[in-house]
C-alpha cells in the first residue's frame, strides 16, 4: 500500500513538473508575440482606412439563436471591399443549390456611407452600407486592438436575423 502511494505521488509530482515547464513561455516570446500581433493590426488597420481589404470566414454565426458555423471553406465565405466596390459571399455548401449556385448567397454592390471610429480602448468599427442589384446589407466590422482579429455584422432590412462573420481582417492584393 505504501509502496503504491509512494509510486502514485512520484508520479503526479513528474506530472506538474512537466506541465508547469511546457506552458510557461520566455518574456522573449511574449514580446515577440506582441509585436507580430501589433503589425498584424496595422497591416489591417490601414486596409480598412484604404478600403481595400478581404474578412476570410473562420466561423459563422447566423440568426439571434447564434447557430454556429465552424469548418467553412475561406475563399467561398468572405466579405472584401476593394474602394467603392464590396462583396458579402455566404456558400454553406450543404448540398442545396442556392442563389449563388454554392447553397448560399452573394451579395455584389456599392459602398456607402462608410464611417471609421477608434474607441478608447483602441478597437476599431468600420461601418458602410452595401447597395446591390434588388437587395442592400448593412455592415459593422469590428477590429480588436492589438490584433487582426475581426467581427463583421451584417444586417438586411428585408430580414430581421443578423449574420456574423469571425475572421482576420487581410490586405486585398488583387488576387
Amino acid at each position: 500500500m505504501k509502496r503504491n502511494t509512494l509510486f502514485i505521488s512520484i508520479l503526479l509530482s513528474a506530472l506538474f513538473a512537466l506541465c508547469s515547464c511546457q506552458s510557461s513561455k520566455t518574456d522573449e516570446e511574449r514580446a515577440l508575440e506582441y509585436r507580430v500581433d501589433s503589425l498584424a493590426h496595422i497591416k489591417a488597420d490601414r486596409a480598412l482606412q484604404n478600403r481595400r481589404f478581404v474578412i476570410m470566414a473562420e466561423r459563422v454565426s447566423i440568426g439571434r439563436a447564434g447557430i454556429m458555423l465552424n469548418n467553412l471553406r475561406r475563399e467561398t465565405n468572405f466579405v472584401y471591399v476593394v474602394d467603392n466596390d464590396a462583396v458579402i459571399q455566404l456558400a454553406l455548401e450543404n448540398g442545396n443549390i442556392g442563389f449563388n449556385g454554392l447553397g448560399g448567397i452573394t451579395l455584389r454592390g456599392s459602398v456607402s456611407k462608410p464611417r471609421y471610429r477608434v474607441d478608447k480602448k483602441g478597437n476599431i468599427s468600420y461601418s458602410y452600407t452595401v447597395f446591390g442589384n434588388g437587395a442592400n446589407a448593412e455592415v459593422d466590422i469590428r477590429l480588436f486592438a492589438g490584433s487582426d482579429d475581426a467581427q463583421a455584422y451584417i444586417n438586411s432590412p428585408f430580414h430581421s436575423d443578423r449574420m456574423v462573420i469571425y475572421g482576420k481582417v487581410q490586405p486585398y492584393n488583387g488576387q
